[in-house]
């Protein structure tokens, strides 16, 4: 029979193991993601290809100076209104493949065009200008760098989140297995900002949960740090992200509670429940204050008004965030 040491041993084996087989295969996922999805194929990415080549400012070959000031010039395969002679050759025709950015002409590749398609603003500039520094003359396989770098730092993040989350970390990676399929799959390896935006309130989210669950000082020093880094690395990424990571923060705070209070006895008594109520009210009050009332009567005025699109577009973007889509 085998001692305790040695099942001890044996069990702490099989979990490396299995981790790293679950890590593999996620990046084997991602990645054939990022390999098999064509330059241009994520939300609004002509803006975001637009914005991460003149990110740096005015470089030769990558970013111009046009006659208008509200204008750049940026290498014509990132028009997506430049007929077959882009990346976008494939977009809007489903008789056209993606193959048929392998013909593109060698002027294609080298001749400039003015655009009004960047980025302007200090939303998502710590975004492009990070992927900025990946730019160069051969525009596929720039997109193909940024993108496995979008993978790099989200491995990097959910680290955080798995190690701090200790025996549960396998009911956490049930949970993002559950939630990455398909959007963040697609999203995640992409040149968009919602790449960071996706990994960074995912991990802020789980972080703060299980530094109120957590026992072990290491599991809470790595949520902590986990935290920090997701912030700091969401700050500004979307102009919705405050929203997006209101309403997760709210949720692992709630969850940390919960499970807390509940690992102490099977049901919450009283107080604990006007504490938690407390604890989550400024998360809950932020996010009426930030997103559009969703109250019924309101609803109803919008849509016998036949308004639904302005309410739509009123309605809580943080949601249709997840998705990836942009704001721009």
């Amino acid at each position: 029979m085998l001692s305790p040491d040695s099942k001890f041993q044996t069990k702490k084996l099989k979990s490396i193991i299995l981790g790293f087989l679950v890590a593999f295969g996620a990046l084997i996922t991602l990645g054939s993601w990022a390999l098999s999805s064509p330059p241009g194929s994520g939300p609004d990415d002509e803006y975001h290809l637009s914005s991460i080549w003149c990110s740096h400012g005015y470089r030769i070959q990558f970013c111009e100076k046009s006659t208008s000031i509200y204008e750049a010039k940026i290498p014509l395969q990132l028009h997506r209104n430049g007929g077959p002679r882009t990346i976008f050759c494939y977009a809007g025709d489903s008789k056209i493949s993606a193959s048929c950015i392998r013909g593109l002409d060698a002027e294609a590749v080298t001749r400039l065009e003015s655009s009004k398609r960047f980025n302007t603003s200090k939303i998502g500039s710590s975004f492009y200008k990070a992927n900025g520094f990946f730019v160069s003359p051969n525009v596929n396989g720039s997109i193909l760098k940024m993108r496995f770098v979008q993978i790099v730092i989200f491995f990097a993040l959910i680290s955080f989140a798995i190690y701090s989350s200790g025996e549960r970390k396998w009911a956490i990676l049930l949970a993002l297995f559950v939630g990455m399929v398909p959007v963040g799959l697609f999203i995640i390896p992409s040149t968009s900002p919602s790449s960071w935006a996706i990994a960074g309130v995912t991990s802020a989210a789980i972080c703060v949960m299980n530094f109120l669950i957590s026992l072990r000082k290491s599991h809470r020093v790595s949520a902590f740090l986990g935290f920090i880094v997701a912030v700091l690395l969401t700050l500004n990424v979307r102009g919705d992200i405050n929203i997006m990571m209101a309403i997760c923060l709210t949720l692992g705070v709630l969850s940390g509670f919960v499970i807390r209070e509940t690992d102490r006895s099977l049901k919450l008594d009283r107080a604990n429940l006007f504490k938690l109520g407390f604890l989550a009210a400024p998360g809950l009050l932020y996010i009426h204050l930030k997103i559009f009332s969703l109250y019924p009567w309101s609803v109803i005025s919008y849509i016998l008004k036949g308004s639904f699109y302005s309410f739509s577009n009123d309605s809580p973007q943080a949601f249709l965030g997840f998705l990836g889509g942009s704001i721009q």
